[in-house]
């Protein structure tokens, strides 16, 4: 990408807060339609990849990676 403001590179910067607003709105989406609300670390791990997918769909392969 390439717009920076000092050393802060502003299309990264966009990307990682999209990335945490779908991280979020998948959390919430499944607290809302679950009976019971809980969430175990492998569903945050799958809401992640999950995220990362629809990131990396909009903007293009491996925008986000995950290293967990």
């Amino acid at each position: 990408m390439g717009i920076k403001i000092g050393n802060i590179d502003i299309a990264n910067a966009i990307i990682e807060l999209e990335f945490q607003t779908k991280i979020n709105t998948i959390i919430i989406e499944n607290i809302l339609n679950q009976t019971q609300h809980n969430m175990t670390s492998g569903d945050i791990k799958d809401i992640r990849r999950k995220a990362a997918d629809a990131i990396n769909e909009k903007y293009g392969a491996n925008t986000i990676t995950l290293n967990d």
